[in-house]
């Protein structure tokens, strides 16, 4: 071979070197995504559960709320009932 020849085949085994070496390190961080986003996806999954915990809590909170506003309104009734019958 040529030296022309041999420096144009040192050249390709270069870019084939640093090309394998992008790949090695394409491949490890991808690892580290998907390592990272199971992580996250759990995550996610347990502040998901947690956000349907409170909405039922406040869900309950609300028809509580709105139960003792029917008693106070009734027991406002009686109050203005009595105070007419006396009045």
């Amino acid at each position: 071979m040529t030296n022309v020849s041999n420096e144009r085949l040192d050249r390709v085994e270069a870019n084939l070197d640093r090309f394998a070496a992008l790949l090695v390190q394409t491949a490890e961080r991808q690892s580290v995504r998907e390592h990272l986003q199971g992580k996250t996806d759990v995550r996610i999954d347990k502040m998901s559960a947690e956000i349907d915990r409170i909405l039922t809590l406040v869900a309950a909170d609300c028809e509580n709320i709105r139960a003792l506003a029917r008693i106070a309104e009734a027991h406002e009734r009686r109050i203005e009932d009595i105070e007419q019958a006396e009045g």
